[in-house]
């Protein structure tokens, strides 16, 4: 595939610039052993069934003007599922943010990109700490996610930075890769369950999972695409009957001793179903970590002074909020000058169930973790 053109613009502010790929890169990016192939896999009866109901859920959202492009399993299937042709939503454009060279994003998304042939907005920072400075950016996201929680402003950040750039292109959908690690076992701390509790915690995230992609949509007024989240694509993973089905220990290279190795992989229905994706057998990247933000604390902790204690103090004696370290205190600070003085985001705060991290009213009486702070656990145990 030809390359189109290749170009750098500035997207505001030194050390960050934003890589314009129309049409691809000349030639595949190498992308290691963490897509290497395992031995003796085939398809099965119920991921046949799962890529024949996929592939129709596509159908029907076609056509999408972009997608959120991480180049993780999720996307790379909703970008390369294969009828006749890839690219069954007609994407024409596709948004990455990396933040320095860890980025483990980079690579994927870049050659999901050229394969398709499609325009790739590559927004990438030398540092995530200018991702985070952008004033604009971070209180967006504050202000419509109503947290100061560093966990969800670590990735919901990276979004509002694409769904920013997507508004700017005047895109008017745009597909996201959402609820498929939740409905499909794709998160490590899931692997690890025994079949009973992993169906059931399946099926309680079906109830209560949230995007902050979907969010960030509605004020921006661009209809997101979530084909994971179909009811009929939720209706089959609850339908998973085995932990088998989902998790699976598999065989692949090792590239650095030329045998092979044993890796747990979860989402194995899914990974069956669609074998033509580039990040068929990517391991699991959380957002930050594909991204590049997940230095965060750290380079904040590095900055901070004799006076983060002082304030911390004075947070606590003032709000009754106990801030945990330097990163914390820096997504408060924007909580603090998007709501007010008075913190007043709209949510309940001292009321019958609050948060013992900051005094939001808690999600449900069964919550252990505070949306608004990111405290866990979010309330009193008994650890007798």
């Amino acid at each position: 595939m030809s390359v189109v053109g290749v170009g750098y613009v500035n997207s505001g502010g030194s050390g960050i610039r934003q890589k314009l790929s129309h049409g691809g890169v000349p030639g595949p990016i190498a992308t290691e052993n963490q897509c290497a192939q395992p031995e003796d896999i085939s398809p099965t009866p119920r991921s046949k069934e799962l890529r024949q109901l996929f592939i129709q859920v596509l159908q029907e959202n076609s056509p999408c003007d972009a997608i959120l492009l991480s180049g993780g399993l999720d996307t790379s299937v909703i970008a390369e599922a294969c009828t006749d042709q890839p690219n069954i939503l007609n994407i024409k454009t596709g948004i990455t943010v990396c933040c320095g060279e860890t980025a483990s994003d980079r690579p994927f998304s870049t050659e999901i990109a050229r394969k398709l042939g499609v325009q790739h907005k590559l927004i990438e920072f030398d540092s995530p700490l200018e991702l985070i400075r952008d004033q604009e950016l971070l209180d967006f996201s504050v202000k419509t996610l109503k947290t100061f929680d560093p966990m969800e402003l670590r990735n919901s950040i990276v979004i509002a930075k694409s769904m920013l750039l997507a508004k700017e292109l005047g895109v008017k959908s745009l597909a996201a890769g959402d609820g498929a690690d939740e409905i499909f076992a794709g998160y490590s701390f899931m692997h690890g369950m025994p079949e009973e509790k992993l169906l059931l915690y399946i099926k309680h995230m079906t109830e209560t999972m949230t995007f902050c992609a979907k969010k960030f949509g509605d004020v921006l007024g661009i209809r997101i695409i979530q084909p994971y989240l179909d009811p009929r694509v939720i209706k089959f993973a609850k339908s998973c009957a085995s932990r088998g089905e989902l998790i699976q220990p598999v065989k692949i290279p090792d590239g650095d001793t030329g045998n092979t190795k044993e890796a747990l992989h979860g989402k194995m229905v899914l990974r069956l179903a669609f074998p033509e994706a580039t990040s068929c057998w990517r391991k699991k990247d959380p957002i930050e970590q594909g991204s590049g933000t997940t230095v965060l604390p750290e380079l904040l902790k590095a900055e901070a002074d004799e006076s983060f204690e002082t304030t911390q103090q004075d947070i606590l004696e003032k709000y009754s909020i106990k801030i945990r370290d330097p990163e914390h205190l820096y997504y408060f600070k924007a909580f603090q000058r998007v709501f007010g003085d008075n913190l007043d985001n709209g949510l309940e705060r001292n009321g019958s169930d609050p948060c013992i991290g900051c005094g939001f009213q808690l999600q449900d009486n069964k919550a252990m973790f505070c949306k608004v702070c990111g405290a866990w656990p979010a309330r009193e145990t008994d650890t007798k």
